[in-house]
C-alpha cells in the first residue's frame, strides 16, 4: 500500500460511488445525528455536550464538535470490538492540542488498556494503539506512533486511516500519504475486557485514567472495518469519504460532465447536463492533499468557464456535486 499521493489523481474511479466489498462494522456519517449507519445499527447516546457544525465540505450539521462531549456506544459486546485485521478511518479538524486528543476507543476502561484506540498526541503525531487487558503502561499496550508531527495546523481538515494487519504491522495514512511510524510497548495480543466502563466512544476516553478526556475539535465521518483496506479502496475514500464503503448508501445518479482543455494553465470550460438548469450545483477543486482550493456555486446548465490561472502547477481533482450526486475528474494545471 506504499504509494505516492499523486497516484490518486491518475487512478480516479469513473463511477460516482464506488462500493467496497466489505461494509464497515461501525459508521458515523454525522448528518445532524449520532446514529450508527452500519448494518449493525448500534444504539448510541451523547455524553457531555455535543454540537453540530459545518463538515469538511462546508455542509451544515455534518461535523460533530466534541470539545466537551462525545458519542458512547451502548452495546458493550458490539461487533465494533474487532480483532486483527482492522481498518479505522475518520476526517477530523483539531481546534487545539491537548495532552490527550482521543478520536476513538472500542473499549474504554479506567484501570486497564484493552481493545483499540486512536488519538492525536500533543505534538501533532498520531498514535494507533491496542491493549492486552493489562495495566495502563507500556506492558499493557502495543502502539504505532508517527515518527513526526502529521497534524500540524489547527482548523484544517485531515483524514486519518489506520490499517492494522497484526500486532506488529500497523500503517497510518494521513490524507492518503503513508506516515512512517514506530512501534512501542510489549503487548503481544489484543484483549477485550467487557468491564463496567468498556463501552466504545467517539471523541473521548478515560482509558487508564479517572480523567475523561475529550477531543477538542470536529469529527466529520468515522468508520471501522473488520478487515484491511486495499490501495484502491484507500484512494476512493480520500476525497469522497467513507460513505463509499457503506453498502446501504443512498442510490444517487452519476453526475456526467466534461471539461476542456486538460492540461490547462488559464481557463477551463465545463459542460453540464441540460437537466441541471436551475439546480444548485457546486464546482470544487481539491489539491493533492485533499484541501479545497477553489469553489463556485452555479444554477445553470450548459458550458461554464472557470479560471484556474491562480493554481500552482500540479495535479488536482475537479468535483461537480449537487442533490443528484457527485463526480470527480483529474485536472492538471501547468
Amino acid at each position: 500500500m506504499n504509494k505516492k499521493i499523486t497516484s490518486l489523481f491518475f487512478t480516479l474511479f469513473a463511477a460516482t460511488f464506488v462500493m467496497a466489498q466489505t461494509a464497515p462494522v461501525l459508521h458515523f456519517k454525522i448528518k445532524g445525528n449520532i446514529a450508527d449507519s452500519s448494518t449493525n445499527s448500534f444504539a448510541t447516546t451523547a455524553i457531555g455536550s455535543v454540537t453540530y457544525t459545518n463538515g469538511r465540505h462546508g455542509d451544515a450539521s455534518s461535523g460533530l464538535e466534541t470539545t466537551a462531549g462525545a458519542i458512547q456506544l451502548s452495546n458493550a459486546m458490539g461487533a465494533y470490538k474487532v480483532s486483527f485485521p482492522f481498518t479505522f478511518a475518520t476526517w477530523m479538524k483539531i481546534n487545539g492540542f491537548k495532552t490527550v486528543n482521543p478520536l476513538f476507543t472500542s473499549e474504554d476502561d479506567q484501570t486497564s488498556y484493552s481493545g483499540i484506540w486512536v488519538q492525536v498526541l500533543a505534538d501533532g503525531t498520531v498514535a494507533a494503539n491496542v491493549g492486552n487487558g493489562g495495566l495502563p503502561n507500556s506492558t499493557g499496550r502495543k502502539s504505532a506512533v508517527t515518527n513526526s508531527p502529521v497534524i500540524t495546523n489547527t482548523n484544517a481538515w485531515y483524514q486519518i486511516v489506520v490499517v492494522a494487519n497484526s500486532i506488529s504491522n500497523f500503517a497510518i495514512y494521513v490524507n492518503g500519504v503513508l506516515a512512517p511510524s514506530t512501534l512501542s510497548g510489549s503487548a503481544t495480543s489484543m484483549v477485550y475486557l467487557n468491564g463496567m466502563n468498556s463501552f466504545g466512544k467517539v471523541g473521548s476516553y478515560n482509558k487508564g485514567s479517572s480523567s475523561n478526556y475529550y477531543f477538542d475539535g470536529v469529527i466529520d465521518e468515522m468508520a471501522l472495518w473488520s478487515t484491511g483496506i486495499n490501495e484502491s479502496e484507500l484512494d476512493a475514500i480520500l476525497l469522497e469519504g467513507t460513505t463509499n464503503y457503506n453498502t446501504a448508501v443512498e442510490n444517487k445518479e452519476e453526475v456526467n460532465f466534461s471539461f476542456y482543455p486538460n492540461p490547462s494553465n488559464d481557463n477551463i470550460s465545463i459542460t453540464l447536463p441540460s437537466s441541471f438548469n436551475g439546480e444548485s450545483t457546486s464546482i470544487k477543486i481539491y489539491d493533492a492533499l485533499g484541501a479545497l482550493v477553489k469553489q463556485e456555486q452555479i444554477t445553470v446548465s450548459g458550458v461554464h468557464d472557470l479560471l484556474i490561472q491562480d493554481l500552482a502547477k500540479g495535479a488536482y481533482v475537479l468535483q461537480i456535486q449537487n442533490d443528484r450526486g457527485s463526480a470527480n475528474k483529474a485536472l492538471i494545471a501547468y
